[in-house]
Order: C-alpha cells, then structure tokens, then sequence
C-alpha cells in the first residue's frame, strides 16, 4: 500500500483523537459571528415568510386546497418548496377535518 493510500496524501491523522490540540484550536473566527447573524436574519426572514404561506391557505377554501396539491404532488421533489407547500396544504386540510369531525 502507498502513502496515499494509508492517508499520507490525504491527511491521516491530522483529526486524530489522540492528537494532542492547542488552545487556539476551537477559538472561532472573526467572521463566524457575522455568518451567524445573517443565518439568524435569514431564519427570521423565512419564518415570517411561511407564516404568510400558512395564512393563505387557511384563507383557501377546500376547493382550492384540493387544486393546488393536484397542481403541486406529482412535481415534487424531495426538500423543495413545492414539496413544503403541499405538506402544509395537507395540514390545513387535516386541521381542517379535525375541526369538523
């Protein structure tokens, strides 16, 4: 076996547990609370965009919730919006009938 197949060339054991670590090891970088804050603002962001998502359906008669998962399931592809719309359209549609029955 060559070097870069035992990990020479690819770095082995430069995470190894029984690699001693300097205290600077873990510190953070400067920009990482930057990131940070841009991840948190983007959470905001797209929470207050499903909530208006989530107040459209619930102001969508059954009709047009039947309609819209007929346009939206068989395109859906795993992790997409539409594939989110459509759970969250199945939601009000189950909320729905558990307030009715």
């Amino acid at each position: 076996m060559n070097s870069a197949c035992a990990g020479g060339a690819m770095g082995a054991g430069k995470f190894s547990p029984s690699r001693k670590r300097s205290g600077t090891a873990f510190r953070e970088p400067r920009g990482r609370v930057s990131e940070m804050k841009i991840v948190a603002e983007s959470l905001g962001r797209l929470e207050g965009a499903m909530q208006v998502v989530k107040d459209q359906l619930t102001g969508m008669d059954a009709e047009q919730l039947d309609a819209l998962l007929g346009l939206l399931a068989p395109k859906s592809s795993i992790g997409s919006a539409e594939m989110v719309l459509a759970i969250l359209a199945f939601r009000e549609i189950e909320a729905r009938d558990r307030a009715a029955g």
